[in-house]
């Protein structure tokens, strides 16, 4: 049985008042809806905060073409990520050789 079901009931049994044995209402009923609206936007902006700075590196990182007015890239897709994972690429090159002691 949840919390509010018992203070439920024992606000029923005795007569609905705070006397003794009754507990005054919980803080978020106090605090009512707009408590609650408060908490789901604060939670909804921090989700904003740390999701979409992670989207945008996704968006970037398969942008093949992407021309200064547009909202979006005109084309997405894996060739650089290719290029940059082959065996060949440039960069594991270089950073095999500048891992070398000698």
């Amino acid at each position: 049985m949840f919390r509010f079901e018992r203070r439920l009931r024992r606000r029923t049994l005795l007569g609905g008042g705070f006397g003794r044995g009754a507990e005054p209402p919980s803080e978020l009923s106090r605090r009512g809806l707009g408590g609650l609206t408060a908490r789901i936007a604060a939670l909804a902006l921090a989700a904003c905060v740390i999701v979409g700075p992670l989207l945008s590196l996704v968006v970037w990182s398969l942008a093949e073409r992407w021309t200064y007015p547009a909202a979006w890239p005109q084309r997405l897709g894996f060739r650089y990520w290719s290029r940059m994972l082959t065996p060949t690429s440039s960069i594991r090159s270089r950073r095999a050789s500048a891992s070398r002691p000698w």
